[in-house]
């Protein structure tokens, strides 16, 4: 506890936390106002738009039918902003990343991590300190994600709906799929952290969330069978957690499983690392 409150006390005394939150709320202001998914991520749905045919298209149409490609730029209502939101909740993991910096790289580059470890705390004490605090953390974001977004589309548009049992439910279940889900990334952030112990992290963790999304779109233009690569690559199940009110029983299942294996070889991966590595 007293790793985790000199942590909290160092992050909210710099910049790097409010410039953060001002980026994190920017980005839902502007999903709520212009209607669109600010998602930072690569996702199936990618494979999709591209090839949908704009050549049948009639943008002229006064009444387009069942495709009103009108209602891509639409600000959702309050009812529909958490769906929305949750479309992006891989954005989480970009937030998160400078806060993660804070916690744990900042330690080892400037040598506190050696002088703690030396004071006589224990690494495995150390370590799970630095991921109990990213994975609140990430949790706090997810929270204000979707409340915050429900906050402002509800001002913008209105509610648009009944705030009621089916509504709750609704929003619970797409909350606790993705806390899972989110909770996966921390876990993974903080492997990354612990693997390089260094200002490299940054680009690694970038790396981890886009190139195997980037990868498995460019091998689906050669056989759309790997398209099925999506369900194992964490930003793209948390984009799909947003409709898992549609989602069959084995789908569900297999899709918090890979966030439960995401979690299991983070920790195990990242304190063994950590265990025997050289702290300079």
């Amino acid at each position: 506890m007293s790793i985790i409150r000199a942590d909290i006390y160092r992050i909210v005394r710099g910049k790097g936390l409010y410039i953060t939150l001002a980026v994190f709320v920017f980005i839902m202001i502007l999903q709520v106002v212009g209607g669109m998914n600010m998602n930072a991520g690569v996702d199936s749905s990618a494979l999709d738009m591209l090839e949908f045919d704009f050549s049948d298209f009639d943008f002229d149409d006064p009444n387009p039918g069942a495709f009103d490609i009108s209602e891509l730029f639409r600000a959702p209502t309050g009812r529909e902003a958490v769906v929305r939101a949750a479309g992006g909740t891989s954005n989480i993991m970009y937030i998160l990343l400078p806060l993660v910096v804070f916690i744990g790289v900042t330690d080892f580059t400037s040598g506190s991590a050696k002088n703690v470890l030396a004071g006589g705390v224990s690494r495995g004490s150390y370590y799970f300190s630095k991921l109990l605090l990213s994975c609140i953390v990430c949790a706090a974001l997810l929270i204000v994600y979707f409340v915050f977004s429900t906050i402002a589309a509800t001002l913008w548009s209105g509610f648009g709906g009944a705030f009621d049992g089916e509504y709750l439910l609704g929003v619970a279940q797409i909350f606790l799929a993705q806390l899972l889900l989110c909770l996966a990334g921390a876990c993974a952030a903080n492997f990354f952290v612990f693997l390089m112990r260094s200002g490299g992290f940054t680009g690694v963790f970038i790396a981890f969330l886009l190139v195997p999304a980037v990868l498995i779109l460019g091998l689906s233009f050669i056989s759309r069978r790997f398209e099925q690569l999506f369900e194992y690559e964490l930003a793209s199940n948390m984009a799909a957690a947003a409709g898992i009110s549609s989602m069959t029983f084995g789908e569900i299942t297999k899709m918090l499983l890979v966030g439960l294996c995401y979690i299991v070889i983070s920790v195990a991966g990242g304190y063994a690392v950590f265990k025997r590595a050289e702290i300079k």
